[in-house]
């Protein structure tokens, strides 16, 4: 039984950027993943060139979801389009602005993007683990925790932690790990799930 202090489930774009925030605090953060590499969603999007970001404003960004998305507004406040250039820019990550808004990395490669957010992750002492596949979150109520048993390609792990970051992805590309697991493993956890649709 390993004990820490904020275990972050996926490994995807979500998990590497709260997994890049979580390290800025006091408490120390594990990223689990069950694939065996993290961002596998990440390198396919933009046709592999990775549109990370959009100049749009966050008005725009919030209209762009129909009525359904104000409660983007913060977030997207907080970590807007510059957050995210100044991040890559830090890295050596230059990037490029194309005529649809959209941001890319000049040099057109996903994988730049998603080793940038590695780099930062190991250099701030969270290394993921990979191949390990979560399948148990229950609540410990008399400490205050959460217990996180995982399966890996050689064991069962136990994972005790005071703060539990699902990053698992909707349902969306289950190729990528994005199956919807972390869904119902909130909703069995007693916290409200409202249905989800596609969006882009």
């Amino acid at each position: 039984m390993k004990k820490t202090g904020i275990v972050i489930i996926g490994g995807g774009a979500a998990g590497l950027a709260a997994g890049l925030e979580a390290c800025c605090g006091p408490f120390e953060t594990l990223l689990l993943e069950k694939n065996n590499i993290c961002g596998k969603k990440l390198l396919l999007t933009g046709g592999g060139r990775c549109n990370f970001s959009h100049a749009g404003t966050t008005r725009e960004l919030v209209s762009a979801f129909h009525g359904q998305g104000k409660f983007l507004f913060s977030a997207l406040s907080q970590f807007d389009s510059t957050h995210y250039i100044d991040f890559l820019s830090r890295a050596g990550v230059p990037v490029k602005l194309e005529s649809d808004g959209r941001y890319f990395p000049r040099s057109d490669k996903a994988v730049a993007v998603r080793d940038a957010f590695l780099r930062a992750l190991n250099k701030a002492g969270c290394q993921p683990l990979y191949n390990c596949n979560v399948n148990r979150i229950s609540r410990l109520s008399e400490q205050n925790k959460f217990a996180i048993t995982a399966q890996t390609s050689q064991t069962s792990e136990t994972f005790i932690a005071d703060a539990v970051i699902l990053a698992t992805g909707a349902p969306c590309y289950p190729e990528t790990g994005s199956d919807g697991w972390g869904l119902r493993m909130a909703a069995s956890l007693g916290l409200n799930v409202n249905p989800s649709t596609p969006a882009l």
